[in-house]
């Protein structure tokens, strides 16, 4: 192995470290835990996709600075504030949102690297989308028709929304399955500009080289799926103000082949992307009720008698219990294992300034905090 290069054991597994001759930018590269319960993993049609939520856990370690640049081009060359919602006139609210997002860091060849993710999202179409299924599994919520074919009747209980010309889609209001459409219309109303910046976030890390996985092959029981990926991250000397640069010259179509003495390369620089089902599902958060899955992402389930859920609930909180013991352990072990590199003193400083307590007391969540400090103040220390 060559003096600038280095193994640091630290939390799951092995953190490679390389630095350059200068010293300013060192290479890590490190295994990363997602886990379906944290809403790192969507499991759609039996495959582990990774939300906006997992890719922003893997760039903890990968480094990609997100920049939302302040100006982006619609296609019909009109140049906007970004994000640039769309009001509708008529009720006040949301109804569409542009959005651009830019991801700048290294690739694991160390070349720099920028990815974009331009898009629209049209809050209207992907409730007549969501209409549209109801009607297909449910013939007497509504059905597709010219507009002209409707009745008086169905004029005073239902809606008809144009697709083309004046063909749409009439729904019944009354009907159970389309009020609950009329539910996640409004949620998506309420989170729409959040929405859609998460969406293109997302977007632009799975573009890049660093992050560009996304399935997990993983492993465990329904919603506590956990898989592992590997990452390649750097630290470099770039400011705020260098990737805000960056990000304005790829906008405005600049050729940038070279920043700073590292070779640049562009992806996606101002390319609208389209946004798919999955696209929507994986970026929800807590603050969102969750979805009905469609049809052609729903998951077969298995219906058990309250005995069996009794039994399967006991067992799920006694697994609980003795995965966040052993969690424990492990990350003692792993906290403790730096205390020869960083000196007992420093490390119990660390400890005391930040929780206030004993080593002794903290919780699971507490020491994964210290880990996450504590291995941030080893990465930047030089020596190390």
């Amino acid at each position: 192995m060559g003096k600038n290069q280095e193994v640091a054991k630290l939390g799951d597994g092995d953190v490679f470290i390389k630095r350059t001759p200068t010293g300013a930018i060192k290479a890590l590269r490190g295994r990363v835990k997602l886990e379906e319960r944290k809403g790192h993993l969507a499991v759609i049609q039996g495959k582990a996709m990774i939300t906006a939520a997992g890719y922003n856990a893997m760039n903890q370690f990968a480094g990609i600075s997100i920049i939302t640049p302040e100006k982006l081009t619609l296609p019909n060359g009109d140049i906007v504030v970004n994000p640039y919602p769309i009001i509708d006139p008529e009720s006040g609210t949301i109804d569409k949102v542009w959005v651009k997002k830019t991801a700048i860091g290294y690739s694991p060849t160390g070349n720099l690297v920028m990815t974009s993710s331009t898009l629209l999202y049209d809050i209207k179409m992907y409730f007549i989308q969501d209409l549209n299924k109801k009607v297909q599994y449910n013939k007497g919520s509504g059905r597709m028709c010219m507009e002209q074919t409707l009745t008086d009747d169905e004029k005073k209980k239902g809606m008809f929304l144009r697709i083309q010309g004046t063909m749409g889609i009439w729904v019944d209001l009354t009907n159970v399955d389309i009020l609950k459409c009329m539910d996640t219309y409004i949620q998506n109303k309420l989170f729409a500009e959040r929405k859609a910046q998460t969406i293109a976030e997302r977007n632009a890390l799975k573009k890049h080289p660093s992050l560009c996985q996304v399935y997990v092959d993983a492993v465990g029981p329904d919603k506590f799926h956990v898989g592992f990926v590997n990452v390649v991250g750097f630290n470099s000397d770039l400011t705020r103000d260098d990737l805000t640069k960056l990000a304005h010259m790829a906008e405005k179509g600049e050729s940038i082949s070279e920043y700073k003495g590292a070779k640049v390369d562009i992806i996606d620089a101002n390319v609208i992307d389209d946004i798919t089902e999955e696209d929507i599902y994986t970026a929800r958060d807590e603050e969102e009720t969750t979805p009905e899955l469609t049809e052609s992402t729903a998951q077969p389930m298995q219906h058990i008698n309250t005995q069996e859920r009794e039994n399967v609930e006991i067992t799920h909180t006694e697994n609980v219990h003795n995965e966040n013991n052993e969690k424990v352990k492990v990350l003692r072990a792993d906290l403790e294992s730096v205390i020869g590199i960083m000196g007992e003193e420093e490390f119990n400083k660390v400890i005391h300034d930040n929780f206030r307590k004993p080593y002794e007391e903290l919780t699971a969540g507490q020491l994964e905090m210290a880990k996450t400090i504590i291995n941030s103040k080893l990465d930047k220390q030089e020596a190390f």
